[in-house]
């Protein structure tokens, strides 16, 4: 259920995140683990996107390695 547009409350589930759901294929169905990787990268970066971090108690910027570990 999403809201009403327009409206000061932002949606229950991110249209972008909606929208991922909405591309995963039905259970028990062939999925190839790259398409798997690659599904879950997206979904990652999403996250990224539309939710922040607790305040961080260091000033420096943090930095996300290719590993998906935090660098600060």
């Amino acid at each position: 259920m999403a809201a009403v547009e327009g409206g000061d409350e932002p949606p229950l589930i991110d249209p972008i995140i909606g929208g991922l759901l909405k591309r995963l294929p039905k259970s028990g169905a062939v999925w190839p683990e790259i398409e798997r990787k690659l599904w879950l990268q997206l979904l990652e970066g999403s996250f990224k996107l539309i939710y922040k971090d607790a305040e961080q108690q260091s000033s420096r910027p943090n930095h996300i390695g290719r590993d998906g570990v935090n660098n600060p």
